[in-house]
């Protein structure tokens, strides 16, 4: 692999051509301007006060940026509540005057606002040339605005509501609603997720009634006009990985749930090869080349190596598998362990799933300084065989992981996080020398 990129080559802000093309990302990214910019565009007059502003959710997508800017917000009466503010970065105040007209402002009109006093739905930073809107006016999700509504989804569930608090909201991958239910109960609605229906059902179930039973979320019920899935809670916590306990809980939850789901027998998804991995990262890597092209130098020599290492062992025998398996789909509960998030099921070696959660596991302990990810592989390939999983080549495990490492860094690239990159980049390195 290439020498170690300079510091500017894992600094996104750096890069003169995204600077040329969108020139104000800094500004965008400073949470106390912000919030006083978002305060004159949605709130003054309404009597609410914007008091804080956290740093914004960032992602790149071509010429555009979309941001999520959490906002604690003052009542003219006292009290709190959470606003979600919504930009979209455009090359020019035109085009992003163009796109609230004709993107943001036909949802704008069909929201409701469930209290009062309420923002304003949407406006223009025309200095930032950033259309920008209040959750859950979304152009990307439309059906969010009914989706969020507590009157129109009483009707649908047949349940009064005590609320619905947004749990997830990705930029091009849907949004997941947590419904709570007067008198007590809750489940959970996820928008733009159309994995979740009828093939996730069928996986869901089988895997509930399995001789090794999982626990996992159940397909309550589709409304396809709003694109909205209702699934059920899964009982437990994420692991805290900064706890011992809780980290010897997660790989051994881990290697159970996987060689569950590799048993299964469930022939459902379409096939999913080490091929198609490396070149989904490649695609991953591709959207960043011309900003960072160092770095895309780096990341497309890694995949090379990983394709070259995992060639010398015949890949094995496709078998159901999760799709993103990573330490926060798993749930905690006593001494059982429960698996979320069914969308990305498919059929591929069990490889896939091994080595998507070891790099995650290894990301996660990096982030806290934890030396303990170098012992992990075996351990996860040796309980997942004794839990009667079928054995994994160690080679495969770490190309297939090598690929997920690669995807993280070109996505904390267009994420715009240069402390998360650099930490991607560091482990990268350590991933590559596993490979040999």
């Amino acid at each position: 692999m290439s020498a170690p990129a300079a510091p500017d080559a894992l600094e996104p802000l750096a890069s003169a051509r995204l600077s040329r093309r969108l020139p104000h990302l800094g500004a965008a990214l400073d949470p106390e301007p912000m919030r006083a910019r978002l305060q004159r565009l949605l709130l003054d007059g309404s009597g609410l006060i914007a008091e804080a502003c956290a740093r914004p959710r960032a992602e790149l997508d071509g010429d555009l940026c979309s941001f999520q800017y959490p906002l604690r917000v003052r009542a003219p009466l006292g009290g709190h509540s959470e606003l979600l503010a919504l930009g979209v970065m455009h090359p020019s105040a035109d085009a992003a005057a163009a796109f609230a007209r004709s993107a943001l402002a036909p949802v704008a009109a069909r929201w409701s606002p469930a209290q009062a006093p309420a923002p304003r739905a949407m406006g223009v930073l025309e200095g930032l040339g950033m259309a920008v809107s209040i959750f859950p006016v979304n152009a990307a999700l439309p059906a969010l605005v009914e989706a969020t509504d507590p009157r129109r989804m009483a009707e649908a569930l047949g349940a009064r509501l005590a609320g619905v608090d947004l749990v997830r909201l990705r930029r091009s991958g849907g949004a997941v609603l947590l419904y709570r239910l007067e008198g007590g109960g809750d489940l959970f609605g996820k928008v733009g997720y159309a994995a979740t229906g009828e093939q996730a059902r069928e996986v869901l179930a089988a895997l509930a009634d399995g001789a090794r039973p999982v626990a996992c979320p159940q397909v309550l019920g589709r409304c396809a006009e709003l694109d909205l899935t209702l699934i059920s809670r899964v009982p437990g916590r994420r692991p805290d990985l900064r706890s011992a306990d809780d980290l010897e809980a997660a790989l051994d939850g881990a290697a159970r749930v996987a060689a569950a789901v590799h048993t299964s027998g469930i022939a459902a998804g379409p096939a999913h090869t080490l091929e198609d991995e490396l070149a989904r990262a490649a695609l991953a890597v591709a959207v960043i080349r011309d900003d960072a092209p160092e770095l895309a130098v780096r990341l497309s020599e890694a995949l090379e190596r990983a394709g070259a290492a995992a060639a010398r062992i015949p890949a094995q025998p496709a078998v159901l598998a999760h799709g993103d398996l990573t330490p926060s789909q798993l749930l905690l509960d006593g001494d059982r362990v429960g698996l979320v998030d069914f969308d990305g099921v498919c059929q591929a070696e069990p490889a896939f799933d091994l080595g998507r959660f070891l790099a995650y596991l290894r990301a996660a302990l990096a982030r806290s300084a934890d030396p303990a990810g170098e012992a992990l592989g075996a351990r996860l390939l040796a309980a997942h065989t004794a839990w009667g999983g079928p054995a994994a080549s160690r080679q495969r495990v770490e190309a297939w992981a090598t690929a997920s490492v690669v995807q993280m860094a070109a996505h904390r690239w267009g994420q715009l996080k240069p402390a998360r990159l650099r930490l991607a980049c560091a482990l990268l390195e350590d991933q590559l020398a596993r490979l040999t």
